[in-house]
């Protein structure tokens, strides 16, 4: 079961020109990061003791975030996208299991482990055919995960 236990609006800063017209400065990512940040301390501090597992997109996968996933001792299924974590993919493909369609591994290193800068993460992957009905043709879509 999924329900929001807070809310956190997300923020935009403004700005004004020499003429004095007000605008907003817009940073969509950059805004849901922030509002983020806010959002866990809010339902930390309000549900102290609630197990909680975060779901989210590749924008969560991150060193802060993975920080605060600690610190706040909450557990997480994180999209993983192997543009945003290229230390995951190259880690993964040495070691990985390989079952049918899923591949997975415990303990992958995420960032650098010769500047001792690094967290584990536990990967999965699956494999989905998905077939286009207008050309019936076959084409392979990849679901990633980082999970705690």
């Amino acid at each position: 079961m999924t329900f929001s236990l807070a809310t956190e609006f997300v923020e935009n800063e403004t700005y004004t020109d020499y003429d004095g017209n007000t605008y907003r400065k817009f940073d969509k990512q950059d805004c849901e990061l922030k509002a983020s940040y806010k959002l866990l301390k809010k339902i930390k501090q309000r549900f102290p003791k609630l197990p909680i597992i975060i779901g989210g997109d590749a924008l969560y996968l991150d060193r802060p975030f993975l920080e605060l996933y600690d610190e706040y001792k909450f557990d997480y299924i994180i999209r993983y996208k192997e543009s945003g974590a290229p230390t995951i993919k190259r880690n993964l493909e040495e070691i990985k299991i390989v079952d049918g369609n899923y591949q997975y591994q415990n303990e992958i290193i995420f960032g650098e482990l010769k500047d001792k800068d690094f967290y584990t993460v536990n990967v999965i992957s699956y494999d989905e055919e998905v077939v286009n009905e207008e050309t019936d043709e076959i084409t392979i879509k990849n679901f990633s995960y980082a999970t705690s």
